[in-house]
């Protein structure tokens, strides 16, 4: 390795390491810290609470707004929605108009939280077969998981938290994030849209007709996939493209990049 190659990696990753912890301090210690005001007299979030809701109504779309959760969506035998959460921060879990809403938040008042050993998950299943209209997420802290879903769109605005995706068809997915990984795999998707700011993206087994990644610190790569079009920019970090790889633009301002057509 040269002393050029040894320079960019070395810059790369403590550029990318800053990036990350700046992210988690603004995105996650400030806000999650707003935790404390639902804490208990006792100074305490009080004892984890362990429940599943079932869901009896059509579910044709869901939305999930969690300030700090990790957050599972899957396909299964029928709708439902299980969380492991403090009992001050107990989801509120509806459906209206056909929409299943899942919402846990809470004021952003105090300066500083730690997030300790304590579970915070919510669990929700899809009943096998549905054809959603719409998924969308906000999250703020923790990684979302996406299973055997489809969909026409989905839309993920995270701050910091990986970013699972397996077995999804979608017309549209657009991810907006400040810091996290994302992969997706075995899936079939009309437009993946990425805006990121820090983290590498993922791309195995899928076929994708409009792929667009804009990444400002991380790399990008795609394996074993059929990408029609689009394009792909890095501030800083390389991209990897091999498959069956259409007119796909590159550019990146520190870092190379890879082709390896089948086509």
């Amino acid at each position: 390795m040269n002393k050029n190659a040894k320079i960019y990696i070395t810059v790369l990753t403590v550029i990318t390491i800053l990036v990350i912890l700046a992210g988690i301090y603004i995105h996650v210690f400030r806000p999650v810290s707003g935790f404390f005001s639902g804490l208990g007299r006792d100074g305490s979030f009080g004892e984890n609470v362990t429940d599943t809701i079932s869901v009896d109504e059509e579910v044709t779309a869901v939305s999930v707004d969690v300030d700090a959760a990790e957050i599972s969506v899957k396909s299964g035998e029928e709708t439902s929605v299980k969380y492991n959460m403090p009992s001050n921060l107990v989801p509120k879990v509806s459906v209206e108009d056909g929409v299943l809403k899942v919402t846990s938040k809470v004021k952003h008042n105090v300066d500083f939280h730690f997030f300790g050993s304590r579970e915070y998950r919510i669990d929700i299943v899809v009943k096998r077969g549905t054809a959603l209209e719409d998924i969308s997420f906000i999250a703020d802290a923790g990684d979302i998981s996406i299973d055997e879903i489809e969909t026409k769109d989905m839309s993920i605005d995270a701050d910091a938290g990986d970013i699972e995706m397996e077995a999804i068809k979608a017309d549209k997915i657009s991810i907006k994030t400040d810091a996290g990984n994302i992969e997706l795999g075995n899936s079939k998707i009309g437009t993946y849209d990425i805006d990121s700011d820090a983290g590498n993206v993922e791309v195995d087994d899928s076929t994708i007709k409009e792929f667009r990644v804009k990444v400002d610190a991380g790399n990008v790569e795609v394996e074993n996939s059929t990408v029609d079009g689009g394009s792909v920019e890095t501030d800083m970090g390389n991209i990897s493209l091999s498959g069956k790889i259409g007119d796909v633009a590159t550019k990146t301002d520190f870092g190379h990049v890879d082709f390896d057509r089948d086509n």
